[in-house]
This record gives C-alpha cells, structure tokens and sequence, in this order.
C-alpha cells in the first residue's frame, strides 16, 4: 500500500512540474503576436463618389463603440461613411482600446442610368433605359 502512495505522489509531482514548464516561457523576451479581434463590416466594398455607406465593428462578436478615422472622405461616430468627391482607394480604421480593424473602400464613379433626355447646357440626348452613356464635361463653369 506504501509503495501503491508513493507512486501516486511521484505521478503527482511529475504532472505537476510538466504542466509549470509547459506555462513557462520559451526565453528570448521578445514581443508576442497579438490577436485583433475587432472587425469591420462590411469587409470591402464599392461606394460612388460622394454616397454613403454603413460600417459597424464587432469585438469578439459583439457590436462595439468605436473611432473611425478614413483616409479620404468623412465618417462619423455612427459608421456612416461619406465618400469623397473623385475615386479612388479609402482605408477606414477602427480603434477601440488597444484593438484596431481596417476595411478598404472602393470609391467608384457614378453611374448614370436614365431612361429619358439627357439635358447638359444647351445639348441634349436622348437615353434608353438601361442603356450607357459617357459624359465629359469641359470649359468655364461661370457660365
């Protein structure tokens, strides 16, 4: 019975001091990864140019208070993003604590689909739903 109690007790400490060097560190004192939990939504998307879109950011799966800085455009406390006046490529950052998540922003030209006339100063065109048309406009807007 002694020897059956002495067993137990070695197996004991030797589990014991495998699980304390299993929690020990692997040395070097570097920097570890984090884990960013904070994610935006929606991932990417497409906006034209001078529209609103809707962002919110999850941490940990919940719903959570941010700062949402763009790099182009303007967004506001709630998420609603407004894209700027010309296209191009937008990155939206949200921070909340130490936890950041960023989305890219596709700011597109508007599109204009009409079925009707088309009036541009003194020119007009005529439009077929669902048809495509391209505008340039050039000169002196004082006009």
């Amino acid at each position: 019975m002694r020897k059956r109690i002495h067993f137990f007790a070695l197996l004991a400490i030797a589990f014991l001091g495998m699980m304390t060097l299993s929690a020990c560190s692997s040395g070097g004192g570097g920097s570890h990864p984090t884990v960013n939990d904070l994610v935006v939504v929606p991932g990417s998307s497409s906006v034209p140019v001078s529209q609103t879109a809707q962002f919110t950011a999850f941490l940990n799966g919940a719903s959570t208070s941010v700062t949402w800085p763009a790099s182009a455009g303007t967004i506001d406390g709630t998420g609603v993003f407004t894209a700027p006046t010309a296209p191009g490529s937008v990155t939206i950052t949200a921070t909340s604590g130490s936890n950041t998540g960023t989305t890219t922003v596709n700011v597109v030209a508007s599109t204009l689909n009409l079925g009707a006339d088309l009036s541009i100063g003194n020119q007009t065109v005529n439009v077929e739903t669902g048809a495509t048309v391209k505008v340039c406009v050039t000169g002196d807007a004082a006009e």
